[in-house]
């Protein structure tokens, strides 16, 4: 399990907003996030083509994995990269303790 700030980075450098998280119970790392994603849809307008934003919510696990919000839905492409951030974390403090 990962603290909010490894979720607020991922959650950011992939272009989300956060809406709601929630905490386990002993401690104060996140067991879920609840958050929208900015999806592009083509719709014609007057015979023009033209790409809108609509936003969607999806919920996200403690592990970072993508879920449809009402149901066990997977929805991988929207995956945040969170071992990644992890892994940039630690670099950097590696860095400023040299």
């Amino acid at each position: 399990m990962y603290n909010t700030s490894v979720f607020e980075t991922a959650m950011n450098s992939c272009g989300y907003k956060i809406e709601e998280i929630k905490y386990t119970d002993k401690s104060r790392q996140v067991r879920q996030v609840i958050g929208m994603v900015r999806i592009p849809r083509k719709v014609t307008i007057n015979g023009d083509r033209k790409t809108i934003f609509k936003r969607k919510k999806f919920r996200w696990d403690a592990s970072g994995h993508c879920f449809s919000l009402q149901s066990n839905v997977r929805q991988r492409r929207y995956d945040l990269p969170i071992p990644t951030i992890v892994e940039f974390q630690k670099q950097e403090e590696s860095q400023s303790q040299m």
